[in-house]
């Protein structure tokens, strides 16, 4: 049972390790992407963060406030780029769906091979088991008190940081001007 659970965690930690690569090799290939489209992998990338936040930790309420970060700090970005640019049509390229489908299928088949050569080829399987055998057996009060004993976050504060500074200047810049950031004809 244990065996299968672990399994089943490395798969979907595999699946979206990859699906994380493929979606920030996207904007790469295309230079003239549309920000509601790059809002929208940002979207996807938050959601596959959150949910491998979730494999790591035990805790699922962490999880959940990564997302609520990411969303404010989304919402922020997104409102900061669509400021500056002008009412311009989305479009996409026949080329870069071809890609994409493409990139798509070439990951389901990296995939499935890497599903199929997993039972086979895993030397580290065993010691892992152990380790998530060790895990179980500690007590998951000790981990939320520990958590909170040490100060080790130092990228969600920074960007706690970042995002209450970028909101602090687009409140200053609304106010100075007395009028919205995009002009309403």
């Amino acid at each position: 049972m244990m065996k299968s659970i672990l399994m089943i965690q490395i798969i979907l930690l595999m699946s979206l390790s990859f699906m994380n690569l493929l979606i920030n090799v996207i904007p790469a290939y295309n230079k003239s992407i549309h920000p509601v489209m790059m809002g929208v992998l940002l979207l996807i990338l938050m959601i596959l963060c959150s949910l491998n936040i979730e494999l790591y930790n035990s805790m699922n309420w962490m999880s959940y406030l990564m997302f609520l970060i990411f969303i404010g700090g989304l919402m922020i970005i997104f409102m900061y780029f669509i400021s500056f640019i002008n009412n311009m049509k989305m479009s996409i390229k026949w080329n870069f769906i071809k890609m994409l489908i493409i990139k798509l299928f070439t990951m389901m088949m990296m995939m499935m091979f890497i599903l199929y050569y997993l039972n086979i080829n895993l030397p580290w399987y065993n010691n892992s088991m152990e380790m998530m055998q060790y895990i179980n057996q500690l007590n998951m009060k000790f981990y939320s008190m520990y958590m909170y004993m040490y100060n080790k976050n130092y990228s969600m504060i920074l960007s706690m940081i970042y995002l209450l500074v970028t909101l602090i200047f687009i409140v200053k810049i609304c106010i100075n001007k007395k009028l919205s950031l995009r002009k309403i004809n």
